[in-house]
């Protein structure tokens, strides 16, 4: 699944070719970053 935004809408497609339409109007791909919590130290 890919993750692609344009201003404020944002679209979430399965497949590289609906991706790829999205990234030929405009729309950039965001990449996730997973936020790592760290445990406050004690």
């Amino acid at each position: 699944m890919f993750k692609l935004e344009r201003g404020h809408v944002v679209k979430i497609v399965g497949t590289e070719k609906q991706r790829d339409n999205l990234l030929a109007k405009g729309f950039k791909e965001v990449k996730e970053e997973k936020k790592v919590k760290e445990k406050a130290a004690k």
